[in-house]
């Protein structure tokens, strides 16, 4: 994942390919590094929604952490943007709801639909009268 997340930096494969020991990862070769970045990239296409998701995580990150000093600091601008990227990465977090959530959801918007019917009826009735 270190190796994806530097290429999508921008990174060399030569910077990377030096910068890996000192990062604490075995030395590898720009064609050992070609290898591994391929089968990231065939591994992303069979879930892309997964991927998709991460990178924009990755890129929250980043933005988050260009503005979090200053918004440390006290800067309101930058406390401002920081929040609205932590809401963003709340949005892209969170859980889809589950099965007994959806049919609560559900049933919760028949009965009021059923309300809605009856409160329609009873003002066409006196209307009508």
């Amino acid at each position: 994942m270190a190796i994806l997340d530097w290429r999508l930096e921008g990174r060399s494969l030569e910077d990377i390919a030096r910068d890996l020991p000192a990062a604490g990862f075995e030395p590898l070769s720009q064609s050992q590094l070609r290898r591994l970045l391929r089968s990231a990239r065939e591994a992303a296409k069979a879930r892309p929604q997964e991927e998709a998701r991460r990178l924009d995580l990755l890129r929250l990150d980043q933005l988050q952490a260009a503005h979090f000093a200053k918004a440390i600091a006290g800067d309101n601008p930058a406390t401002d943007r920081v929040l609205a990227i932590m809401d963003r990465r709340a949005k892209l977090l969170a859980a889809p709801p589950t099965a007994q959530e959806t049919a609560e959801s559900e049933s919760a918007r028949k009965a009021l639909l059923e309300k809605l019917n009856a409160i329609a009826a009873r003002l066409m009735g006196a209307g009508a009268g």
